[in-house]
């Protein structure tokens, strides 16, 4: 929300848009299944340790 537009009545349309258009509902949507669809920090775990022991410098 660009600054001009904070004002109660600025806030309260926005939150009103945000609400009522479905493009929002759907982007979200969209956006919550690409997150679900990553691999948890649980999963990544023993592939950083993999590549660190890969890639160590011994010196």
């Amino acid at each position: 929300m660009p600054l001009s537009e904070v004002s109660v009545d600025g806030i309260a349309g926005g939150v009103h848009r945000l609400l009522t258009e479905e493009d929002f509902a759907r982007q979200a949507r969209g956006l919550s299944d690409e997150v679900r669809s990553m691999p948890s920090p649980n999963d990544l775990v023993p592939e950083l340790e993999r590549l660190t022991e890969k890639h160590r410098t011994r010196s």
